[in-house]
């Protein structure tokens, strides 16, 4: 069985402090950690993907190893997480694409985004000796129709 608590780096975006809570979560009993990856914090500006200082995966994923976790990744591009806008840049306002749709413009507009925290995800999975075992590429997804 997978038992999963839920946290997010960019909420506290110390990273000294992910074992820390990654142990805690261990300690109450649970051996995975579901995690979402908010879009508009890696790419503020359309084209410039950054996971770099508080925002790099990598101690993340280190983190979780020495605790002794899985992690379930969700790094969207859509996560809610009661954040404004669902962690979606602002600059995808200006998207002429129905977001949440497989509409050109809208999957043009993602494609940086989920090459650079695809291959990040990627390299971190139990496959290659990371802690991740699960992906949800969307959240919350439902259709009216």
């Amino acid at each position: 069985m997978f038992y999963s608590a839920e946290f997010h780096p960019w909420r506290l975006p110390v990273p000294d402090l992910w074992l820390d809570v990654f142990q805690k979560i261990k300690a109450l009993g649970y051996n995975g950690v579901s995690f979402y990856v908010n879009w508009a914090l890696l790419e503020g500006n359309s084209g410039h993907f950054s996971a770099e200082g508080v925002f790099a995966y990598e101690p993340f994923f280190d983190a979780a190893t020495e605790a002794g976790v899985y992690l379930f990744a969700r790094p969207g591009p859509y996560i809610n997480a009661e954040v404004s806008g669902g962690g979606y840049p602002v600059w995808l306002q200006r998207n002429t694409g129905i977001l949440r749709t497989n509409e050109t413009a809208y999957m043009d507009a993602t494609d940086n985004y989920v090459a650079h925290i695809g291959e990040i995800i990627a390299r971190a999975q139990i496959t290659n000796g990371g802690p991740v075992i699960l992906l949800q590429a969307e959240n919350e997804y439902g259709t009216s129709r």
